[in-house]
């Protein structure tokens, strides 16, 4: 463990920071993701995440340590290509249709003219 009343710990801290601020960019850029982006830019439809999620099998069939699991993920991802995950009329389930920032409670009290109403 580090101690932090010695002037030790400062290189440490900032060659963690370092290590951590690589690792996050490296997820973000993998993920295609932006920093400090808002939470209604990531999207649970189907119709949105049909590659991700194939993406993330392929990545999990490399990794795989036995070749059974990399075949039966093979088998998987073309199972999901055949049933049209993300196709149709029901790919766009559960699609942001609304930015839910607009109701935050600085909007509201815009909104609402009564002071009372927020006191």
């Amino acid at each position: 463990m580090t101690r932090v009343d010695s002037d030790a710990w400062i290189p440490k801290a900032k060659k963690r920071k370092a290590y951590r601020d690589h690792y996050r960019d490296k997820f973000y850029a993998e993920f295609e993701l932006k920093k400090l982006s808002s939470d209604m830019d990531i999207e649970g439809s189907p119709k949105k995440q049909r590659l991700q999620v194939l993406r993330l099998m392929n990545l999990t069939r490399k990794g795989a340590l036995e070749s059974e699991h990399a075949k039966m993920l093979t088998k998987m991802a073309v199972t999901l290509g055949s049933i049209g995950l993300g196709k149709g009329v029901m790919g766009a389930v559960s699609e942001n249709r609304t930015n839910l920032h607009q109701y935050t409670m600085k909007k509201l009290r815009d909104f609402f003219h009564s002071p009372a109403f927020f006191d």
